[in-house]
């Protein structure tokens, strides 16, 4: 694949959009981790995050439909909110059903575990990406295989905590860790490979709207169907009122869907840089050192906010070798590309 887009080198093209689009994915993170922990509450972990899904995803198509109308502009290519033409509506529609599937398993993950786990194993589908480019021809392992493992070990850094070594609080939890890490990262690569050929026929603001009527609806499905097979329907309208009759809520819905908006719109429009995806999603995964380093700052102004930040030394730097590792690899696929 080319490595320059349209007579700029990588760096003024692609590599400013996706790192704006993993400030937005940060802020995506933390508010997220702000409604798991405060709002989106149910004695099962899925009934929990299933009530979630479907308020949250009809949260998020109207924050679509609304900031695509103010802000959709201001995106190159895009004139209106319409209708993409049949195969980048259908792709779209793909990638909302798989990241319905995507969102659950990972909302379920938060119910179960350790934020810093689930950083941890979510990031993994960078790899996945950049294996699955490499076999298709499409990348070269020599400029992209090195970034990506960096990204992955860096991922894993980022998300340490000293319960780690107790191999225990692991082997308990190793089948439902194995269904987020395998589940959650493949539904993941997938839906962010086949936005690349939508948004090259589209433009970014519809294919993102129509990806989230997909995951709205599909989710909307899921939930229901989940809370009735579990005779979970009662806990599961409760824990549905419990999120819509907190006003907060509201406000960390907004500020989560607009961050995840302007995140995946800039996503898209980097994809549609004629570039590989694999470029797109190392630098993207910088979000996650961005995140720790937050969680840092808005710990320190207010404690406990978004949930607990470490306060040992010893592993607030391996985090931030975590976070210095995601700088390199972001770097060093620049260097590559750019030769």
């Amino acid at each position: 694949m080319d490595t320059q887009s349209k007579g700029k080198p990588l760096w003024a093209s692609v590599f400013v959009i996706a790192l704006g689009s993993a400030f937005f994915l940060t802020v995506e993170k933390i508010v997220d981790s702000v409604i798991s922990n405060n709002y989106a509450i149910a004695s099962n972990p899925i009934t929990a995050a299933s009530a979630y899904l479907l308020v949250g995803g009809w949260f998020g198509v109207l924050v679509s439909l609304f900031l695509g109308k103010v802000l959709g502009k201001h995106i190159p290519g895009h004139t209106r909110i319409e209708l993409p033409t049949r195969r980048p509506t259908i792709l779209a529609i793909l990638a909302g059903i798989t990241a319905a599937l995507s969102t659950l398993i990972i909302l379920w993950g938060n119910q179960l575990f350790d934020l810093s786990i689930i950083v941890a194993i979510s990031n993994v589908f960078v790899l996945f990406v950049v294996i699955y480019e490499w076999l298709r021809g499409k990348v070269s392992a020599k400029t992209f295989l090195l970034p990506g493992v960096i990204v992955t070990i860096s991922t894993v850094l980022v998300a340490y905590t000293p319960a780690w070594q107790e191999s225990t609080v692991l082997q308990d939890q190793a089948g439902k860790l194995l269904v987020v890490l395998l589940g959650y990262n493949i539904l993941v690569a997938f839906g962010s490979l086949i936005t690349k050929p939508a948004v090259d026929q589209s433009d970014p603001v519809n294919v993102q709207i129509v990806r989230f009527i997909a995951l709205a609806i599909t989710g909307t499905i899921i939930s229901i169907g989940l809370a009735i097979a579990n005779g979970q329907w009662q806990e599961f309208v409760n824990a549905c009122g419990n999120i819509l009759s907190s006003p907060g809520a509201y406000m960390f819905l907004f500020l989560l869907f607009a961050a995840v908006f302007l995140g995946q719109v800039l996503e898209l429009w980097a994809k549609r840089q004629n570039v590989d995806v694999s470029s797109v999603v190392i630098v993207i995964g910088m979000s996650v050192g961005l995140g720790f380093v937050a969680a840092l700052v808005i710990d320190a102004l207010a404690p406990g906010f978004v949930g607990e930040v470490p306060t040992e030394w010893s592993t607030r730097l391996i985090r931030l070798l975590g976070v210095a590792g995601l700088i390199f690899a972001t770097v060093l696929l620049q260097n590559k590309k750019a030769k």
